[in-house]
């Protein structure tokens, strides 16, 4: 998540930049193992509502939709927003994109089965209000996953 009052400044980390890694040797391996790892933690979606946290250019929300969710995607880029509603209208998916903050995400109470909140840990300041945040909106019973790459990930 880019700015805002509980963020850590991002370097240039544009949608251009998720292609380069993607397209790269040991990018093409990390994402792959992270959306099998992802996708098998979330299990089966078909039917759920499903809002991902920091959604970058919507790869992963366009997989979600795939599977059968009723997708949202947060995140508080308007550049990763703007690529992530491109790449939903070329895959014909009716996903909802918006520009927000993980510290302050803009939905009512308990209105999702499942959050997930993929690599967005590493770019704010104090994951507490993210967290708080995230069991706002999650419903009572649903389901969290989070997936974060850094220097020491399994």
């Amino acid at each position: 998540m880019a700015s805002g009052s509980g963020s850590s400044p991002l370097p240039d980390l544009g949608p251009d930049v998720y292609a380069e890694w993607r397209a790269s040797g040991i990018g093409a391996i990390t994402e792959d193992l992270q959306r099998r790892l992802v996708l098998a933690l979330v299990g089966d979606v078909s039917g759920r509502r499903v809002l991902d946290v920091g959604c970058g250019d919507g790869d992963l929300a366009i997989e979600l939709w795939r599977g059968g969710a009723a997708v949202t995607g947060i995140d508080a880029s308007s550049e990763m927003i703007a690529a992530a509603r491109a790449r939903a209208t070329r895959e014909g998916a009716d996903i909802s994109f918006l520009v927000g903050e993980a510290d302050s995400i803009p939905f009512d109470p308990e209105c999702f089965d499942v959050v997930l909140a993929v690599t967005i840990l590493c770019f704010v300041a104090n994951a507490t209000p993210v967290f708080r945040e995230i069991e706002r909106v999650l419903r009572p019973g649903g389901f969290l996953v989070i997936g974060e790459l850094g220097k020491w990930s399994l």
